[in-house]
């Protein structure tokens, strides 16, 4: 919202221009510049999301306004007093009383990372030996400035405002273009963008720079529209990332725009960018390709935020600390909003591009990609007693399959709502399926994000699937009601005929049998026995169903009726949020847990008690987990590296 980045961006200019408006003598001029101002941002602001583009509309006139306020700010400081010293001490006092009530803050505000003793000592010293002496000096000084205390006090606010505005200005150019928590940069394409497209034009000067007179007829490449060659790729831009990759190729004069669903590329096309969000395989079948991020779209609360919400957090010290964080390191923000753009070639280009082609095995780990064998953010996975393992490729929203030696087989499932097809985080390219598991002929899966369940054979064929969406508000009445309805369910586990489902935010599990039929649930919201926070994996045992509590902390364990058992707390997940722990059961008893904070599957016996966690240097970020046919090993999707890692069980 125009508002949030001035206030955000621009403080100094806020300030100046009331300055100009209130003080100036240039009436006429700081109006008609005000009004200029008041337009542009009322027009902007019902444009809506005009980016970078909008915001300087509107910082044009509030800058000439600024200037007016400067002038009239500059004529009335009392130079001859900065110059004998009186006014330039008052000034250098303020600031440094300024950091030094910034310290005090810091210390009453919450995680401050002092207690007891220590606090007291360093809240005394700061108050006694600075803020008390400056609070005297400021006073004596003040007596010597009258008439001039108050425009100084100004002055010392503009510093400070000029160094946060200055050091903003200069990290969003430098530093964070395009980053996920910068407001002027939202929209803006990442540095993925470029670095692409600079790949792509090397290509296409190595292999159309001069004419293929070897072929029959001549491949001409050098014609009037690009007489010196290396522009004669032939590239279709879906009309949904057109800009600014048109401007990029404007030189290329083989570019065509399409719209995916609605126009058919030509079979000579030999480069194509796609959305994210495009279905790959229909729109450009016989490509191969990766995804990049394209951008960071605007959060929610940063096209409506909630201004009342925000003022009244003012006057919260707790909330201080995170304010400030945003203000100066742009941290603590909301959730970035990613969008990704594929990159699709023929398989020629492919293979220069991105190396040798799949499919690949599990040993490879081929890394992030679309190819049968690269993963995007995996995360659930189960493992058949033939030992054939199935992995949720959640950010491809698919499910690969591989043999007992690793070897790709298949891949079934993408993106959309339809019976077959799996979901995205809602507006976004990220998340995707949580949980798998297998029973006999069928494939169970937590479609988290259609807020269902899917199960299909093992050919990948569509079978059945049962859900919807239902939020019950975190109220433990509603809880109880709706069964058959999930708001994005995780964990799912099939046990003895029956199937478990982790319903994360709805803090339940509800149990069905293998054709959808509710049975019945268990599980509200809190942190007694019997209830759940952000419940994620699952796994049953044939006397106990074992859920990854994760916002309590704890592995929460009830009897096959649903009744509560003695909890196991997990010590490592303390102060953690949205970490998706995984569960398996150990084929001894016990339990393995995934950590993909730490990098750890932690290792729990039959009666809770914890024992050296299994650990790899490569693991980056364990989620989903499974133990293949023999336990003396676990398989384990790491979200970061893409792959699936094999983690040695020691024996008991």
């Amino acid at each position: 919202v125009p508002l949030f980045n001035l206030i955000v961006n621009e403080p100094i200019l806020i300030v100046l221009a009331v300055v100009g408006l209130v003080a100036s003598s240039q009436r006429a001029l700081a109006r008609a510049l005000g009004l200029w101002t008041l337009s542009a941002l009322v027009i902007v602001s019902l444009l809506g999301n005009t980016g970078i583009a909008g915001h300087g509309l509107v910082v044009l006139p509030l800058a000439l306004l600024a200037g007016v306020g400067a002038a009239y700010l500059v004529h009335q400081i009392p130079w001859n007093l900065v110059r004998t010293g009186p006014a330039a001490l008052y000034v250098l006092a303020f600031l440094v009383l300024f950091f030094a009530l910034t310290s005090l803050i810091g210390l009453v505000t919450p995680d401050n990372g002092l207690a007891g003793a220590a606090w007291i000592l360093r809240f005394l010293l700061i108050a006694i030996v600075v803020v008390l002496p400056l609070a005297v000096g400021i006073s004596y000084l003040g007596a010597r400035l009258t008439g001039h205390r108050m425009m100084l006090v100004l002055t010392t606010m503009l510093l400070l405002l000029s160094v946060v505005t200055i050091r903003s200005t200069v990290l969003a150019a430098s530093e964070r273009p395009g980053a996920p928590m910068e407001p002027l940069a939202q929209g803006a394409v990442t540095v993925s963008v470029p670095a692409t497209i600079e790949r792509v034009e090397r290509i296409s000067r190595d292999l159309t720079r001069n004419n293929d007179t070897t072929q029959d007829p001549p491949v001409i490449y050098r014609t009037p529209q690009d007489p010196t060659g290396g522009h004669g790729l032939r590239i279709a831009i879906d009309q949904e990332v057109s800009q600014p990759l048109l401007w990029y190729f404007r030189d290329y004069p083989n570019v065509t725009l399409f719209v995916p669903g609605v126009d058919v590329l030509d079979d000579d096309v030999q480069v194509a960018f796609l959305d994210g969000g495009a279905n790959a395989e229909e729109v450009t079948p016989g490509l191969v390709g990766e995804s990049y991020l394209f951008s960071h779209d605007s959060p929610d609360v940063y096209g409506s935020p909630d201004w009342g919400d925000l003022f009244s957090k003012l006057f919260s010290i707790s909330d201080w600390r995170t304010f400030w964080s945003f203000l100066i390191d742009r941290t603590e923000a909301v959730p970035e909003n990613e969008r990704m753009f594929q990159l699709m070639v023929t398989p020629q280009i492919g293979e220069r591009l991105f190396g040798p082609t799949g499919p690949y095995s599990l040993e490879d780990e081929a890394g992030a990609g679309t190819d049968g064998g690269q993963f995007n953010a995996p995360r659930g996975i189960a493992v058949a007693g033939d030992g054939t393992t199935f992995v949720v490729d959640a950010g491809n929203n698919r499910v690969q399959v591989f043999d007992p030696t690793g070897a790709f087989v298949q891949a079934f499932g993408r993106q959309g709502s339809e019976p077959g097809q799996l979901a995205s985080f809602p507006g976004s390219s990220q998340g995707g399926p949580g949980g798998i598991d297998i029973t006999g002929d069928r494939i169970y899966v937590a479609d988290t994000w259609n807020h269902r369940v899917q199960v299909f054979g093992l050919e990948g064929d569509y079978i059945t699937g049962w859900g919807s969406f239902f939020d019950a508000q975190d109220d433990p009445a509603a809880t109880a009601t709706n069964p058959g309805l999930f708001y994005g369910p995780r964990g799912i586990a099939v046990h003895d005929g029956l199937v478990y489902v982790t319903d994360t935010g709805n803090e339940r599990v509800q149990i069905f049998d293998l054709d959808g039929e509710f049975v019945s649930m268990f599980g509200t919201t809190g942190s007694e026995a019997g209830q759940l926070l952000e419940p994620v994996g699952i796994a049953v045992t044939d006397d106990a169903v074992l859920v990854a509590d994760s916002h309590n902390a704890r592995i929460a364990r009830f009897s096959l009726a649903g009744e509560p058992l003695e909890d196991w707390d997990v010590p490592d997940w303390e102060g953690l949020t949205f970490f998706e722990p995984y569960l398996a059961a150990r084929p001894d008893g016990g339990l393995f847990a995934t950590t993909s904070t730490t990098g750890q599957v932690i290792v729990l016996d039959e009666n809770g008690e914890s024992s050296e966690p299994l650990t790899d240097p490569s693991a980056l970020r364990p989620y989903g987990i499974a133990v293949p046919p023999g336990g003396d090993a676990v398989f384990v999707t790491d979200g970061i590296r893409n792959a699936v890692l094999s983690l040695d069980v020691p024996p008991r």
